[in-house]
């Protein structure tokens, strides 16, 4: 269990830029080691980004070699409260609690505005009661942060962890996903180079199939997620896998064109919300059907006033306040935000199908 500056110190950096922790709480699962990381270092890259650090607190708590506390390090940050749960108190956690436990006690529910968890979950038995602890015990619009391992890490723990997990339960429970990647750390010197350079190239890692074993060879990873909780739900839900699944041409035009339809409709008049990565994704698989021609795209979308005759992909780039005017009978949603989804709800009304790459869920039919 630990933090490093890759997990978890430059992300709580950059959380520090949303506003001060003055009267947030943190909750790390279990007492968190930092490794490899002096007061000296984090006071110097804290300057660098901007980020205010009480550097008497951490010069005062300083462990031996000049190391960091990470009690020290929150509070340093700013935060009023921080905390440690674990097991026992052998690691000096100052909230006892198993989290393989079903009876959350009512002192610890709501309770806390972030919860970190720098590699602990995977060592407990329950996952799936680890994970409706987390949830009960963070407020309405706390965030989690975890670091686990998924794959590289044999016997490290009970379990490494396939991103669609988390991806499936927080979505699926009202959280709003706000990263989710993975960390990878090299294990040799014969660790394959093009990794880098083919994760780079794919729109978004989630439409990304990670089996070939050549891929990952020389690697561990670790996964990196931050979600918000957007509400309340009294019933935590179970997620079915279906999140994950990635983009397949013959869903997507599908859902164009109907199931049954084919791709009779030869006036489909189809937008793409975005000029991202994802964006080009779509148009790729649009396009890779030998009946689709480049005239059924009519413009790409975006939420802001575009430069005046903007291009993405050789087509328009246009407001989304215009889109009623150009007769779209879909729109495809470039972003796995989903904010963005609520927004396009009264599109429905108009006869518009919305898309979203989420287990391409889809609001209305043609």
């Amino acid at each position: 269990m630990g933090l490093t500056y890759s997990y978890g110190i430059i992300d709580f950096f950059k959380e520090s830029w949303q506003g001060n922790f003055s009267e947030k709480s943190l909750l790390m699962l279990g007492k968190l080691t930092v490794f490899n990381v002096t007061k000296y270092d984090l006071f110097a890259t804290a300057k660098k980004l901007g980020v205010q650090l009480d550097y008497k607190l951490l010069k005062a708590s300083a462990i031996d070699g000049g190391g960091v506390d990470s009690y020290s390090l929150f509070r340093a940050l700013g935060f009023s409260e921080v905390h440690a749960m674990d097991i026992s108190s052998y690691e000096n956690a100052d909230i006892i609690f198993d989290l393989n436990d079903h009876e959350l006690p009512n002192e610890l529910k709501n309770s806390f505005d972030y919860i970190l968890d720098g590699g602990t979950t995977e060592h407990v038995f329950d996952y799936p009661q680890v994970l409706r602890n987390i949830v009960n015990m963070l407020k309405v619009g706390g965030k989690i942060f975890h670091y686990i391992p998924t794959f590289g890490w044999t016997n490290h723990g009970y379990y490494s962890l396939s991103p669609s997990l988390l991806a499936d339960f927080y979505q699926s429970n009202g959280f709003l996903v706000e990263e989710l990647n993975i960390i990878f750390k090299k294990k040799s010197p014969t660790s394959n180079h093009s990794l880098k350079n083919n994760l780079a190239s794919i729109p978004d890692y989630r439409v990304y199939n990670m089996r070939d074993p050549e891929d990952l060879e020389g690697y561990s990873g670790l996964l990196r997620c931050i979600a918000q909780k957007l509400r309340h739900q009294e019933i935590i839900s179970t997620p079915k896998q279906d999140f994950w699944y990635g983009l397949t041409e013959i869903d997507l035009l599908r859902e164009v064109w109907g199931v049954d339809s084919g791709i009779e409709n030869r006036d489909a008049a189809i937008g793409i919300f975005g000029v991202n990565d994802l964006a080009k994704l779509f148009l790729e698989i649009l396009r890779s059907h030998p009946a689709f021609d480049d005239n059924k795209i009519k413009a790409f979308f975006v939420d802001k006033t575009p430069n005046r005759g903007q291009l993405f992909e050789s087509y328009p780039v246009v407001s989304i306040s215009e889109i009623l005017s150009w007769r779209l009978n879909a729109i495809f949603l470039a972003t796995f935000d989903r904010r963005v989804y609520d927004t396009f709800q009264p599109l429905i009304a108009q006869n518009i199908k919305v898309i979203s790459p989420e287990a391409y869920k889809v609001f209305s039919n043609m």
